[in-house]
């Protein structure tokens, strides 16, 4: 099982359990919930070997160090940095067009399309909120706000798209025969439901995002 510890917490905690609370018969999803706890273990005392390793350790030494050097700037800098006021918007209106790209056509999109939506969505995000201090800042909380709502739900989405994939690799390894699989199409069927729901509402989000004016063109 190869599957990220990240992934298998957010399999547990964000696609498992709820179903299980929703499920009038919580008990059809343990075999799937005792298979995902006992791989979710196994990744994380991996990722804790990992942590502890020499290689680790030389890493994390040679970001320190790169931090102290200013490493960020590269060779050749001459100090000569341009103030942050005046690339500010430039690099928010760069991530702006980077999101609406990959927003287009958002309806007909697959779900790996809408996952480097979200990544984009994110990026633009983290980016606003760092320069948000240089803007009014109603205007900058209204806009990550609805970043964040967007990127949650998009999240969402591709959480359920990898839960097919553990779910694979859970059932190769199970040792109840089908009891996992059927399992786990219970729970995934459960959120694909969900998703389905809330698909109007979410392209609607998507639409007033692109609509909007960016609080740097104010």
């Amino acid at each position: 099982m190869r599957s990220a510890p990240r992934n298998l917490d957010v399999f547990e905690t964000a696609l498992l359990k709820p179903a299980q609370r929703a499920s009038v018969d919580p008990r059809a999803l343990e075999p799937l919930r005792r298979a995902a706890v006992r791989h979710r273990r196994a990744a994380h005392h991996t990722a804790a070997n990992a942590v502890r390793s020499a290689r680790y350790a030389a890493l994390m030494l040679h970001l320190f160090r790169w931090f102290d050097a200013c490493g960020w700037r590269g060779e050749g800098a001459d100090g000569s940095e341009k103030p942050i006021g005046r690339v500010a918007a430039r690099a928010l209106q760069h991530r702006w067009r980077v999101a609406k790209k990959r927003g287009k056509g958002f309806a007909a999109q697959s779900v790996r399309q809408r996952h480097r939506l979200r990544i984009a969505l994110k990026k633009l995000r983290y980016t606003a909120e760092s320069l948000s201090a240089l803007y009014p800042r109603n205007n900058t909380a209204r806009f990550t706000t609805r970043l964040k709502r967007l990127q949650d739900d998009l999240g969402h989405a591709n959480d359920v798209r990898v839960g097919y994939d553990i779910l694979a690799a859970l059932a190769s390894n199970a040792r109840r025969g089908k009891a996992v699989p059927k399992a786990g199409k219970r729970m995934l069927g459960w959120h694909e439901r969900r998703l389905a729901h809330s698909e109007l509402k979410l392209r609607k989000h998507v639409r007033a995002l692109f609509k909007s004016k960016p609080f740097w063109h104010r």
